[in-house]
């Protein structure tokens, strides 16, 4: 009797749950389906900071080949993907054959996907906008040091960390970012297009900043390295990290 009780019990256990949740991805914007350009390019981009890219989840962006006539190779795209570390997960923007040849690639057609751009990204020019009569959205305040695996995101609204943000750590948000602390780990600000957003910093030892879409690699030339209070901004498409 004990034994028939502890089947029915396992019984209706379930053996998963589908939730919705927000992840951070790369978008690989084609301007051409030349896959040797890619190619190239692709090991150029990762040769600047490897370990950031190693195993990095990429949406590819069809929008600016959405016109051509000729399909794009989506297996020898997704295989270059593969042969330097990165996961293609899907596509988005782009047309029905485009979409109808990407799934039998074995690519997922994602609609308004939240990525951040990279290699060559489109200058994205959408601002926030309040509707008349609508209060403003309230900032996302955080008083806790965000650990190494920890993900922070303010949809809609600024971001307040009072704390450090530790390597491995991301923090991103729709608007403005403030760090009260270190900041060691990522912080993207600007995540739907607001390129007027801006990232404030008390200490600056970023591993990745980014506005936008546009980003700023912590082994690039000039490390990003600062001791004092710093506002990184987005000027004619670049990362600028000044003294506030």
């Amino acid at each position: 009797m004990q034994d028939m009780m502890e089947a029915a019990v396992l019984d209706k256990k379930e053996a998963f749950q589908l939730k919705g949740s927000l992840f951070t991805l790369s978008v690989l914007q084609l301007y051409t389906q030349d896959v040797s350009a890619i190619s190239a390019q692709i090991a150029q981009t990762i040769a600047k900071s490897p370990k950031f890219f190693h195993h990095a989840p990429v949406v590819i962006d069809l929008a600016q080949i959405a016109e051509d006539p000729v399909l794009c190779d989506f297996i020898s795209l997704a295989s270059i993907l593969r042969n330097h570390g990165l996961i293609p997960v899907g596509v988005r923007g782009g047309g029905a054959n485009q979409h109808q040849a990407a799934e039998q690639a074995g690519l997922a057609v994602l609609a308004g996907a939240k990525a951040n751009a990279m290699l060559k990204p489109q200058q994205k020019t959408t601002l926030f906008k309040e509707s008349e009569g609508m209060p403003p959205k309230k900032t996302k305040i955080i008083r806790s040091t965000i650990r190494s695996g920890q993900q922070i995101i303010a949809e809609g609204s600024d971001l307040i960390i009072v704390g450090t943000v530790s390597n491995g750590a991301e923090v991103i948000a729709d608007g403005n970012i403030h760090i009260y602390g270190i900041l060691r780990g990522r912080a993207l600000a600007g995540t739907a297009g607001d390129t007027s957003a801006i990232i404030f910093c008390r200490h600056l030892q970023a591993e990745m900043v980014s506005i936008a879409g546009r980003y700023r690699l912590h082994e690039e030339a000039a490390p990003i390295k600062s001791q004092e209070n710093v506002c990184i901004t987005l000027a004619d498409g670049r990362i600028c990290i000044d003294l506030c």
